[in-house]
């Protein structure tokens, strides 16, 4: 299980670092009179969070039934959805109309991370 949680933190790291980094500059550049009700370095640390818990349910899943890891992402995946929307939703309260600025910088870190969850799957289900 640790070489598995190995490979994970360190595509996960890399990848995740990279596109905040990007994400950060592109934020500061055309964005600079948006305020973000998060810091950016939180909402990608909240997501990295909840990456690592969703692999280390699926390396113990992995490891007893490899039929089910697949459902299990999927269930996992929801529950993710679930846990960013009650992230964002004391923000989306605080506005009448909700800014489509704000929702893309909510959005994006959640489909990376989302897409590093996917990719880790297929390669437990392929070894």
């Amino acid at each position: 299980m640790i070489e598995y949680f190995k490979a994970f933190l360190k595509q996960t790291i890399v990848f995740g670092l990279s596109f905040y980094l990007v994400h950060q500059a592109i934020v500061s550049f055309a964005f600079s009179e948006l305020e973000l009700p998060y810091p950016l370095v939180a909402i990608y640390a909240s997501q990295f969070f909840i990456s690592g818990i969703t692999c280390v349910v699926l390396v113990k899943i992995s490891e007893s039934k490899k039929d089910l890891v697949g459902y299990s992402f999927l269930g996992l995946s929801l529950l993710r959805g679930g846990l960013t929307y009650l992230i964002m939703l004391p923000v989306k309260q605080s506005y009448e109309v909700f800014p489509k600025e704000l929702l893309v910088q909510f959005l994006i870190p959640y489909f990376v991370f989302l897409a590093l969850d996917a990719w880790y799957t297929t390669y437990l289900l392929k070894d």
